[in-house]
């Protein structure tokens, strides 16, 4: 067995550190660019194609749940990022089988568990996706859908650009002489 060096063994523990803290997969984010290079900054296609996994109600459903996790504020939502279209092309081309029935299936229990979920009140319909966040951690399909939300949005050109500030060079670059630095620390 080779003897691992201070820094390889530092490098190697980070790397697992962070890949056990990360709350999706490398999979997923690699699927999130599948997307943008499939579609334009508003979610359209770049060639018009149907819905690939959720029927219109469905679809109509999502639109509103993820306006209201991601609303229009001073920057654009998660609508016009086209967050919907992403869900849908994540639930066809990335879920397996199994999970992709069992989003749709728990989309389905939530619309008949509001009673018509698309027919409330926008009111109504915020405070009962206000209670499925309080209570999160123990529903996995609305946790499911808000991390496709998130994710959706941010890796979209809106989210990474118009939310996010980007600055690729956080600072101007100053040379420091060493004699003012001194000793660095191990």
């Amino acid at each position: 067995m080779k003897n691992l060096t201070r820094r390889e063994f530092i490098a190697r523990v980070s790397v697992l550190m962070t890949s056990a803290l990360l709350p999706t997969s490398i999979e997923t984010v690699a699927a999130a660019f599948t997307f943008n290079d499939r579609h334009n900054s508003t979610g359209q296609t770049k060639s018009p194609s149907p819905l690939l996994s959720l029927n219109k109600s469905q679809f109509e459903i999502i639109e509103v749940i993820v306006d209201i996790i991601i609303p229009d504020t001073d920057t654009p939502g998660a609508n016009k990022a086209g967050v919907p279209i992403f869900i849908d092309h994540m639930l066809a081309n990335f879920m397996p089988q199994s999970e992709q029935q069992a989003f749709i299936s728990d989309l389905k229990l939530l619309d008949k568990d509001a009673k018509g979920f698309g027919r409330l009140s926008p009111q109504h319909q915020y405070q009962y996706i206000e209670t499925l966040d309080n209570n999160r951690h123990q529903n996995s399909f609305y946790r499911k859908l808000k991390e496709l939300t998130v994710l959706g949005y941010y890796t979209s050109e809106i989210g990474a650009s118009e939310e996010l500030k980007y600055n690729p060079v956080p600072g101007p670059y100053r040379e420091i002489p060493f004699n003012s630095l001194g000793r660095a620390w191990s």
